[in-house]
């Protein structure tokens, strides 16, 4: 086909132009795409947090707070017990007394003459004002009273203190953003490659369109490249606001080797895992680094201060008492039994499939037909692009709606299909966590189960929650699970023990460090 278009000056320029030219072209842009997602895949394994080797064990402590210390030991990520540490801190040095009153009932206690040693950072004072907002006239407070539970207040009040945490750990040099200069850089260079492909195989389409006598604006000379710009502008926009995290300098890197060998120090000594909160005033701010280190179980919690979190908890099981992380199930239909995920799948995808048929087929050529017409009417120019925005919003709603479905049914089908013939698997552990939320019914909200139950194996530092819940599975219970190997769906749970508080909250004292 040929193109004809004339130059001001008079001059005919005819160039061979056929929409078979297109497919080369979308050809390359999608292998590129490939190769930039393997890219991705490569810098964001490369720039993960990654704990080092502990140093030698040694009681000495370092120059940051315990805070910034449970910040390195935990991959640059601040877990709950930095507060209780940073309250035990400030015991420490002064600013504050903890007395025990009764068994299991600590009292914070406000000096009233005595302003303590060492200038607080902002974090610090945070606590502080923390415990002086909930005191008594009397500069007295419950330990207890100081937990912040699950409300939308204590979630600002954590990103607040977290976010302080980092900031300190930064103007130290120990933390950098994730995401240096170097590959953010690499990935958005990379990234012109696959959408300038993409956009010149727009460009052959709109060419062709135009030597056919299409007028649309879609098919206007430039409109591709256009398009692939607002794309790469989107996607670095969207990737740098999701994907803001943190990494170790190579000071911090130092730093986190020390700690984790102060760890293993207070690993060692029987008497500082088992002290309670009260005993500040006999290990001094040791006491406050083994809690922020994880390596004092008793301590952190005996003193729950802050937002209490689903997706950290304490575990025993084992014979170690370590810190766990837990993550939440997010994969469609993941906890699901074999059978009804594997027609889920189905119908998702035959549903998809053929939704995006009907929109191929019938609805697209309608909606440009739609275009055309009103863009080569006579009228304002606004009129054409409010019609233009919106026809394209509606033809690209639906289709990234059945390419979402699509995708998700397949996925379904690669992980069901397996686990119909597969074996379950079986392994004990402890509850640790069965979340609770607010649901809302109607005008009302209701307190009820999530639908998760997190079982620690003792075997890993993190645990993914099953989506499985019955009401005589407690925290604290240990239970007998079997569950199909990838879909994860729960086909039974004994319960081997039931939860006590003992079981709950004591175990064996560990007797050697965690790998």
């Amino acid at each position: 086909m040929l193109e004809v278009s004339s130059s001001p000056g008079g001059a005919v320029l005819l160039a061979a132009v056929s929409s078979d030219d297109a497919i080369p072209l979308a050809a390359a842009g999608a292998l590129s795409l490939v190769a930039w997602l393997a890219l991705a895949a490569v810098v964001l394994a490369a720039t993960r947090p990654k704990l080092p080797p502990a140093g030698p064990a040694t009681i000495e402590l370092g120059p940051e707070p315990p805070a910034v210390a449970n910040l390195l030991a935990h991959r640059c990520h601040v877990t709950a017990t930095a507060v209780s540490a940073t309250l035990l801190d400030l015991a420490a040095r002064r600013h504050l007394a903890i007395d025990q009153v009764a068994p299991d009932t600590y009292l914070c206690r406000l000096h009233a003459h005595r302003s303590g040693t060492g200038q607080l950072t902002p974090y610090e004072a945070k606590v502080l004002d923390l415990v002086r907002a909930k005191a008594t006239k009397e500069g007295t407070v419950a330990i207890r009273e100081l937990s912040l539970g699950r409300a939308e207040l204590a979630d600002s009040w954590w990103k607040s203190f977290a976010k302080l945490v980092v900031d300190d750990a930064r103007h130290r040099g120990l933390v950098r953003r994730r995401w240096g200069r170097l590959p953010a850089l690499l990935l958005s260079a990379t990234l012109v490659i696959p959408l300038v492909f993409g956009g010149a195989a727009v460009e052959v389409l709109g060419a062709v369109a135009r030597a056919g006598g299409s007028t649309a604006e879609s098919d206007e000379a430039g409109s591709g490249l256009v398009m692939a710009g607002f794309l790469w502008v989107a996607v670095v926009v969207l990737g740098a606001a999701k994907l803001r995290a943190w990494r170790e300098t190579d000071a911090g890197r130092t730093a986190a080797a020390h700690w984790l060998g102060v760890r293993e120090h207070v690993r060692s000594t029987d008497l500082l895992i088992s002290a309670p909160p009260a005993a500040v005033a006999v290990w001094d701010r040791h006491l406050a680094y083994g809690v922020a280190l994880g390596a004092c179980p008793a301590a952190a919690q005996a003193v729950p201060i802050g937002p209490q979190r689903d997706d950290e908890a304490w575990s025993a099981y084992g014979g170690l008492w370590r810190e766990v992380a837990i993550e939440y199930p997010r994969r469609s239909y993941e906890g699901e039994a074999p059978v009804k995920a594997t027609l889920l799948g189905v119908g998702w995808s035959a549903l998809a499939g053929l939704v995006g048929f009907v929109l191929v087929r019938a609805a697209g050529p309608m909606l440009f037909d739609i275009i055309d017409t009103v863009v080569t009417e006579s009228g304002p120019a606004w009129l054409g692009l409010v019609v233009f925005v919106g026809v394209a919003f509606g033809l690209g709603v639906p289709f990234i709606w059945c390419g979402a479905k699509l995708a998700k049914g397949l996925v379904t089908l690669a992980r069901a299909v397996p686990d119909l013939a597969s074996t379950p698997v079986s392994f004990e552990g402890q509850v640790l966590r069965v979340p609770w939320g607010w649901k809302s019914v109607g005008d009302s909200r209701r307190w009820e189960p999530t639908g998760f139950t997190a079982v620690d194996d003792g075997r890993r530092d993190e645990v993914r929650a099953l989506r499985f819940y019955r009401p005589d599975v407690a925290e604290g219970s240990v239970v007998r699970v079997t569950i199909t190997p990838r879909m994860r769906h729960v086909t039974s749970c004994e319960v081997l023990a039931e939860a006590t508080a003992a079981r709950r909250w004591q175990a064996p004292r560990p007797t050697s460090p965690v790998d």
